[in-house]
C-alpha cells in the first residue's frame, strides 16, 4: 500500500508541475462545466434523432445517471474522507494552483471523473451501434477532465481512477435499463397496434 501511496503522490506532483500559463488556462477550462455545452448540445441532437419520441426516456436516464454517480461519490467521499491534496498541509504547500482553486475539502472518488465517464460509457454504448463514428469522443473527453483534475491538484490520480471505475460501472447499469425500458416501450407499442 505504501508503494501506491508513493506512486500516486509521484504522478500527481508529476502532472501538477507540468504547469504552464496556456496549460493552466486550458485545464481550467477543461475543468469546468461552460466549455462543455456545445458537446452536450451535439450529443442531445444526436440522442434525439437516433430515438425520436423514445429520447425522453434517454434523458431522464442521464438525469438518474448523473444522480446515481453524484450521490455514490459523495457517499464514499464523507464515508472515506480522504482529504485532497490540496486541503493536506504538509502536501499542499508543493502544489501549483490554477486561479487559488483548491476544491472542497474530500477528494475520494472524483465526482467529476465519475460522472464524466458515467456519461461516457452510456453514450458509447448507446449510439456505438448507429452512430460508431461518434465512438471515439466520449471517453476521451471524460480521461481529458480526470486528468485535468489531477493537473490542477486537487485530486490524486487514484481518485480520479476510483470515479473512472465507478462512473462506468453506473454508466453500465443505466445502459442496461434503459434497453431495458425502451424494449418495453416498443413491445407495449406493438401490442396496442395489434389490438
Amino acid at each position: 500500500m505504501n508503494t501506491l501511496h508513493q506512486l500516486d503522490l509521484l504522478l500527481l506532483k508529476t502532472i501538477n508541475g507540468w504547469h504552464t500559463p496556456w496549460a493552466d488556462l486550458l485545464m481550467w477550462q477543461v475543468s469546468g462545466t461552460l466549455i462543455w455545452i456545445p458537446l452536450y448540445a451535439f450529443f442531445l441532437y444526436v440522442l434525439i434523432k437516433a430515438f425520436k419520441k423514445q429520447s425522453f426516456v434517454i434523458l431522464i436516464g442521464v438525469i438518474l445517471l448523473i444522480t446515481s454517480t453524484d450521490q455514490t461519490t459523495n457517499l464514499i467521499k464523507h464515508s472515506k474522507a480522504r482529504l485532497r491534496p490540496s486541503h493536506q498541509q504538509e502536501l499542499s504547500q508543493e502544489l501549483h494552483y490554477v486561479n487559488e482553486y483548491r476544491g472542497g475539502k474530500y477528494s475520494f472518488p472524483s465526482g467529476h471523473a465519475a460522472n464524466t465517464m458515467g456519461i461516457a460509457l452510456f453514450l458509447t454504448l448507446l449510439l456505438g451501434r448507429q452512430y460508431s463514428s461518434l465512438r471515439w469522443i466520449p471517453i476521451p473527453w471524460s480521461l481529458f477532465v480526470g486528468f485535468s483534475r489531477v493537473y490542477l491538484g486537487v485530486h490524486f490520480p487514484s481518485d480520479v481512477l476510483a470515479g473512472f471505475l465507478l462512473g462506468a460501472l453506473w454508466g453500465y447499469i443505466w445502459y442496461r435499463l434503459i434497453l431495458f425500458a425502451l424494449s418495453r416501450l416498443s413491445k407495449e407499442k406493438t401490442e396496442a397496434q395489434h389490438e
